[in-house]
């Protein structure tokens, strides 16, 4: 009697292949932030307002759902806002002047404002504040406390302990020379005449300003008054008589 052949077991089945690792680069999370800012930001450069923009209109720009961007952001307010931050201030370090000197820190500050305000890549999103700030007041006010006082700030701190340690004046006023130079400093960075400013531009503007608002080795009372101060007295009597 012929025995039935017994089938030979074969070849082991090919494993199923392991899950794909996965692949360098941002979580897809951040990448549909990123789409949403650049979204916002490709509408308004292709002449959209910021009351015309509509969240649909970015959801559909950034290829994401209505519902992805509302979970990131509560409404459009808060998605512009953010875009701008994010855009103009890509380094949310907390900036600590080194403290050495008044002169040292304000020249570090202005320092920091130039680089920024030249940089290529924030000139769309100027742009877009801008717009913001011409069709929408109230966002821009929002803004502006948002992102400009703290900055300011820390230029009133450095004034404040210039004055507390004696190297600045007793009676400067603060709010006033923190305005000359954050604005003599946007003024040549944004609208610039000629070659753009470098850092020489940051040290000369400190300089200049310490001129006058150095304080200066105490006179004994009476003493006569010479000099430049002098003179500008002597005009102004004259003028009054």
């Amino acid at each position: 009697m012929k025995m039935k052949d017994h089938a030979q077991p074969g070849p082991p089945a090919p494993a199923a292949p392991a899950a794909a690792a996965r692949r360098p680069g941002r979580p897809r999370s951040d990448q549909a932030e990123e789409a949403i800012l650049d979204a916002v930001f490709a509408l308004f450069s292709e002449g959209a307002t910021y009351d015309a923009l509509s969240m649909e209109m970015i959801a559909a720009e950034a290829k994401v759902g209505k519902a992805t961007i509302y979970r990131r952001w509560p409404n459009k307010e808060a998605l512009v806002i953010d875009a701008i931050c994010r855009r103009l201030h890509p380094d949310h370090e907390k900036i600590v002047p080194p403290g050495a000197s008044v002169r040292e820190d304000l020249i570090f500050l202005l320092e920091k404002m130039r680089r920024h305000l030249q940089e290529e890549h924030s000139g769309s999103a100027y742009n877009v504040l801008t717009n913001v700030s011409k069709a929408n007041p109230t966002l821009y006010r929002r803004y502006h406390e948002v992102v400009i006082e703290p900055r300011r700030d820390l230029y009133r701190e450095v004034l404040r302990r210039g004055i507390a340690t004696g190297e600045l004046r007793a009676d400067l006023d603060v709010e006033r020379t923190m305005l000359i130079l954050t604005s003599t400093m946007l003024n040549a960075t944004r609208l610039p005449v000629g070659e753009p400013v470098g850092q020489e531009f940051s040290v000369g503007l400190t300089d200049d300003l310490l001129r006058g608002a150095a304080a200066r080795p105490s006179e004994p009372a009476g003493a006569p008054i010479t000099g430049p101060v002098a003179a500008e007295r002597s005009d102004s009597e004259s003028v009054s008589a």
